[in-house]
């Protein structure tokens, strides 16, 4: 038996016009935002309402509001509109020969970037596109529509199960100094963590990270230092790296500069785990997001080996 859907086949055109009138309260300016007259707009409205039999807007003045029916209208395609056009779009995606990644920056630019050659040297043919947002605690306000991107990296504070995301791996801090912090000093042996709370301290949003790892650590921190709070991770660590302050710091990404030497850990510092999160979305959800997802949870593998080795060789040192 077929199944046709004859009010949404003749008015379409005229539901969407529906939802952007509803969202802005405005004919002129559902007119700017879909391109067209508003004498267009007034016609698609007139033809849906008369079709539907019922008033959509109140028209008061120049002021506009929904009735009743055109509220529960506008709640729904508020709903469905969204649903439809991704799935459009992902469709047409799926042809395509592109992947449009969403990061937060400090990830893209101390871990993503760094490794992306790998992945462009598997997929060569593959246009990658990436856009960044800085993490904080309102995460969410720096966020655009998931139909705009195939795959979505994020660090996500208490991370709740959620099916269409997957954890690749916690946050681990550690406290980190240049060796240029104390190189006025003869004795280049490492900092104690005491002497390490010494130093003005620098640090991203807020102090929730040292909290987080003096309470794991069982410090007493009686130093009243200078603090500098800064919005991400990348502009904490080069004012560490220059040997102006002190910081914490997922040690995933800055393995390259302790195994170097340009960073150092204090003695006797635990690696704590923090309460945020890595997360992997699967916008899209075609092959090639999912090699992605899978080449992103091997590097970070690797990441693990290293860190294990470099734990084991300073554990001997």
């Amino acid at each position: 038996m077929s199944k046709s859907y004859p009010f949404i086949s003749q008015s379409l055109n005229h539901l969407v016009c529906f939802e952007s009138v509803a969202r802005n309260l405005s004919f002129t300016d559902a007119a700017k935002d879909l391109f067209i007259t508003q004498s267009a707009v007034s016609k698609q409205i007139k033809s849906l309402e008369t079709q539907l039999n019922t008033n959509l807007f109140i028209r008061k003045a120049k002021k506009l509001t929904l009735t009743k029916h055109g509220e529960f209208l506008f709640k729904t395609l508020n709903q469905q509109l969204p649903v439809l056009n991704n799935t459009m779009q992902n469709i047409q995606n799926m042809n395509n020969n592109s992947l449009r990644i969403f990061v937060s920056s400090t990830l893209a630019v101390s871990w993503l970037m760094p490794r992306l050659h790998i992945f462009k040297t598997k997929f060569p043919q593959v246009e990658i596109n990436i856009s960044t947002h800085i993490a904080s605690h309102n995460v969410e306000s720096g966020m655009k529509q998931e139909g705009d991107f195939d795959v979505i990296i994020d660090i996500v504070k208490d991370f709740k199960e959620d099916p269409n995301k997957i954890i690749l791996r916690k946050e681990l801090l550690t406290p980190v100094y240049s060796p240029l912090l104390n190189s006025s000093k003869a004795d280049q042996s490492l900092l104690s963590i005491q002497q390490f709370l010494e130093y003005p301290r620098i640090h991203c949003y807020d102090e929730h990270d040292w909290n987080t790892w003096i309470k794991f650590n069982q410090i007493m921190d009686k130093n009243k230092t200078s603090n500098t709070i800064v919005d991400t991770l990348d502009l904490a660590m080069r004012s560490c790296l220059l040997g102006q302050a002190v910081t914490i710091s997922d040690i995933n990404l800055i393995l390259d500069e302790l195994e170097n030497d340009y960073l150092r850990i204090p003695k006797e510092s635990k690696i704590t785990e923090s309460d945020w999160s890595y997360i992997f979305q699967d916008v899209t959800q075609n092959d090639l997001t999912k090699h992605f997802r899978i080449w992103i949870q091997q590097e970070m593998q690797k990441d693990y080996d290293r860190l294990n080795l470099f734990k084991q060789k300073n554990s001997k040192a």
